[in-house]
Order: structure tokens, then sequence, then C-alpha cells
């Protein structure tokens, strides 16, 4: 926990200095949250979630985070709609999902996650010869705040673990429509759970697009 904690504020004062942050650094991130998965978050939670499972089986939800700061946690909750998803505002006694839209260059408005996509579809569109190395270079993994999962994974990669992890259906764009293929041939899938990290993806399509943001889209979850 102390080196990924330390791994993380490096990766923080680069992006703070505006200094480029490697693949090599990036890679060493991602390890480190790999083993910390494996050595610590999955033991603890099956150590205290197998005694509460049959009680809370069709009754209740559990969240668990990874928060950079605090460490893990966990919130047990009475329903779906109690996840605290940051989509959610509370108005009253009734949730609201925000709607709000962007939109490149004029375009169609888009979702936040179909924003990100068009984005980097568009850029491969532009540059039609960029290679996967050099898209990551652009589009670096640490935007999404989850290194192991990046903008984009190769789509061979995902389709192949999804057997163990079967989540990941949820996290990326895996239809035909949504593909983007390299010249190389190398088929790239896009994440798609933005989160709290959306803004720092944002920053970035400003600066390859005139983007428009088309507020007050709320409707009732």
């Amino acid at each position: 926990m102390e080196q990924l904690t330390k791994a993380y504020e490096a990766i923080e004062m680069l992006k703070a200095l505006n200094l480029p942050i490697s693949n090599e650094q990036l890679r060493g991130v991602e390890k480190l949250e790999k083993e910390y998965l494996q050595d610590e978050i999955i033991p603890l939670m099956k150590q205290e979630l197998e005694p509460m499972v049959e009680k809370m089986k069709g009754q209740f939800l559990m969240q668990v985070l990874y928060n950079r700061e605090t460490g893990l946690e966990m919130t047990i909750v009475k329903s779906a709609q109690e996840t605290g998803n940051h989509l959610f505002k509370h108005h009253g006694e009734k949730a609201l999902r925000d709607t709000t839209k962007y939109s490149i260059d004029g375009g169609k408005p888009l979702r936040k996650r179909r924003f990100v996509l068009a984005v980097v579809k568009e850029y491969v569109k532009t540059h039609p010869y960029i290679t996967y190395e050099d898209l990551r270079e652009r589009f670096p993994d640490s935007l999404s705040g989850r290194p192991m999962y990046g903008v984009f994974k190769p789509y061979q990669t995902i389709i192949s673990k999804l057997e163990n992890q079967p989540d990941l259906r949820k996290r990326f764009f895996l239809d035909k429509e949504d593909l983007i293929e390299l010249s190389d041939g190398t088929i790239l899938t896009v994440f798609n759970q933005w989160g709290d990290y959306f803004p720092t993806f944002l920053e970035v399509a400003k600066q390859l697009h005139e983007v428009k943001c088309h507020r007050n889209q709320f409707t009732e979850d």
C-alpha cells in the first residue's frame, strides 16, 4: 500500500509540473495496483464478506471502492439507487441523473462515455498511421484514473479476460461499431466508466477540438 501511494503521488507531481509521464512509470503503477488487489483487497473482501453473503443475498448491495488517500472503502447500501454513483444528485426524495452532454466541433451532443469514444475515434481518423503506443502517449492510461484499464485496450486483451473478469463487459465498448482499428490491424476498445476523472479527459479533448457543453439536462432515474 505504501509503495502504491508513493507511486500515485509521483504521478500527480509530474502532472502538476506538466512533465511527461512515461509508459514505464504507468506500467509500474499498474503492476503495484494489481499486487495490491491480489495481496490485500481480495483477501480482505473474502474475510469480511463470506460470513455475510447468505444474510445479505437479495437484500443489500455492497459498494467497494479504492480511495488513493484512505485506501479500501466498503459500504453496505439498501438498494441500487443508494450506491452513491457520482452521476446521481438528490432533489427532494427523487434521484436525478446528470445527462449533461458534450459535442466536438459543432457535432452531435454526446453523453460523457460516448464523448470519450468519439474523441479517440476522431484522433485515429485524423492520424491514420498512428501506432498503439503513440496513441497511448496522446491519451495516457492515467487519464481514466485507473491505469489498469487506461483510456483504451486492445480488444483481444479484454476478450481474453472476460471469462475470469465478466465485469469488463460493462467497462468497455465491445460492440462492433464502437471498436477502433489502427492501420497495423490492432483493434481497440475504449473504456467507458469515467466517473470523477471525466474532467481530466475533457481538458485533453479541449486541446484537440472546440468542445461545447450542453448543460441542465437532468432526468428522473
